[in-house]
């Protein structure tokens, strides 16, 4: 088909669909366009999600952004359970050990690391940031246990600033740290043993089921409880 042709076709395709139908439809703020963001939260999606991840080595089987598929994957979902809610994107730089000497998962190639200090910045202007625009909820929801003091500290600071604003900053802590994910998985007949700790069971069973090209299958292990890799 000629290139004059191909044009008349999209042109005519374009006047056929219905306006709404050629608006993306997503909950994610980097999927909309500025007039698409705008619109929703003069429309009531005034509950914003910010997600923190990482960039952190997970044993020899998983790649390093398994928390940021595995964040924005649940959160998207949230969205969508809540209703009227928008997720910025996911923040996948966040305290992950020393520069120098290294230290926690620094000591593994691939791992970015910020300062605690930085981070909380970070997500501190990302809730100024939709506030600014007209949001009056927002959550802070954190998928690395590393990520959870820094989220707790920066509502912490948001909400006595904000008090009586009508705008509020909630951290869901129990998404990570009591979300009964072990009780289920020790209710199935997996013991903490086989169940292990960081890039164990839980973690490598979330990533396999939202990016499964994210797992090296030939790789995997035996985990053992407590031992920092899976």
């Amino acid at each position: 088909m000629s290139p004059s042709r191909l044009l008349a076709l999209a042109a005519l395709v374009l006047l056929v669909t219905p306006v709404d139908a050629l608006a993306q439809e997503s909950v994610f703020i980097e999927d909309l366009t500025w007039t698409e963001v705008r619109d929703a939260i003069d429309g009531g999606a005034t509950t914003g999600i910010v997600p923190t991840g990482g960039t952190e080595q997970n044993g020899p089987h998983m790649i390093l952004g398994k928390h940021n598929y595995i964040i924005r994957t649940a959160a998207g979902e949230i969205a969508e359970a809540l209703g009227n809610t928008l997720v910025a994107p996911v923040l996948g730089y966040v305290p992950e050990g020393r520069v120098d000497p290294p230290s926690g998962h620094m000591r593994s190639a691939g791992t970015i690391t910020l300062p605690q200090e930085y981070f909380e910045r970070v997500v501190e202007y990302a809730a100024r940031s939709l506030a600014a625009h007209g949001m009056t909820e927002i959550l802070l929801i954190g998928d690395s246990g590393g990520n959870q003091s820094g989220l707790a500290a920066v509502t912490e600071l948001l909400n006595a600033e904000w008090e009586g604003s009508g705008v509020v900053v909630r951290h869901i802590r129990d998404y990570y740290g009591d979300n009964g994910v072990r009780e289920w998985l020790n209710s199935q007949g997996f013991s903490d043993e086989d169940i292990g700790s960081h890039a164990g069971i839980s973690d490598t069973s979330q990533l396999m089921f939202v990016n499964p090209d994210g797992i090296r299958m030939d790789l995997r292990a035996r985990g053992e409880s407590g031992d920092g890799t899976g």
